[in-house]
């Protein structure tokens, strides 16, 4: 496990150097369904804090300390500590707010199995809310992302598997926004009904 980690660093270290973008999600959630679970029904999954950063060029490298995920078909939970994923974005010359191009994903020890070893690959899009920060940088997060492609869990199941995730901040703030919506509504509504005048003043003596 520990050449494992080593190889990981090695591999994903340059992304640091040559970083301009980064982002930093307070945690994802999602639905999947993949050819491992035998009939449809799939899974639940998300992830608990994240923290990207993108290159010029368009490299990228995505890290997690936990990523969850639960079949409703059979009661599966599975919980991960080790999770990097290394992507490209085709989109990185032109704009910051899309994500599209291939992915490796790495999960590796299990809650329940410490030499759980998991990998990912596949096509991930992703739509995101992006702020420049000057100096050719900028900060983003994803609001949306979907992933397709295959999973192979060594010494286990392996298949084809399609997900889509939101940022947890997102959906708050999208309740916050319809919050809002309402609350300005019914206060336009209030004073139409009550309508508020202005006192009459009496008029001074000439």
């Amino acid at each position: 496990m520990k050449k494992l980690l080593l190889l990981i660093f090695l591999a994903f270290f340059p992304v640091f150097l040559f970083s301009n973008g980064f982002g930093v999600s307070f945690g994802t959630l999602g639905y999947g369904v993949n050819s491992n679970e035998g009939v449809p029904g799939g899974y639940l999954h998300g992830r608990i804090f994240d923290f990207s950063y993108q290159g010029k060029t368009g490299l990228g490298l995505s890290v997690s300390p936990c990523v969850f995920s639960y079949g409703l078909l059979n009661d599966d939970f599975s919980y991960t500590f080790i999770n990097a994923s290394l992507f490209y974005n085709f989109f990185s010359r032109s704009r910051n707010n899309l994500l599209l191009g291939p992915f490796l994903s790495i999960n590796a020890v299990n809650i329940e199995n410490p030499q759980y070893l998991a990998f990912r690959s596949g096509l991930n899009f992703s739509f995101r809310s992006s702020y420049e920060l000057g100096d050719n940088s900028y900060y983003f997060f994803s609001i949306l992302n979907i992933e397709l492609g295959y999973n192979k869990i060594i010494n286990s199941k392996q298949g084809f598997y399609a997900e889509a995730s939101i940022d947890l901040l997102s959906v708050f703030g999208l309740f916050y926004l319809l919050g809002m919506s309402a609350y300005d509504s019914e206060t336009e509504k209030y004073y139409e009904e009550n309508p508020v005048y202005p006192p009459v003043l009496p008029r001074s003596p000439d």
